[in-house]
């Protein structure tokens, strides 16, 4: 049963956009369900396309890095109310790099 509440709040998490409860609730039968719907992905040479999703991911670790290292300066330095918006910045930035990632997973993919 736990396995399934995981996978409901996974799709509650990525029912952000949906407009009403029924898109909701195809989305956690999606997933739930583990289907395969045999995506033809060898036809559609996602190459390109990972290649882009790379380079998203690339440029939003880099952001990530430098808003801790202006986070850390700041915090030495005693500076605390930019050091704390430069961490919370940084932190979202983290969760940016997931969207990204999650697609390069689903076009089965490697991160790199």
């Amino acid at each position: 049963m736990k396995g399934i509440n995981t996978k409901v709040q996974l799709a509650k998490k990525r029912a952000g956009g949906f407009q009403n409860i029924e898109n909701f609730i195809n989305m956690i039968y999606f997933i739930a369900g583990d289907l395969d719907f045999g995506y033809p992905l060898k036809t559609l040479y996602p190459e390109k396309s990972i290649k882009l999703l790379h380079k998203a991911v690339g440029d939003e670790i880099s952001a990530v890095h430098q808003y801790m290292y202006f986070h850390f300066h700041c915090d030495d330095q005693g500076f605390d109310l930019p050091a704390g918006l430069f961490k919370r910045t940084a932190i979202e930035e983290m969760l940016h790099v997931e969207r990204p990632a999650e697609r390069i997973l689903f076009l089965r993919a490697k991160l790199i």
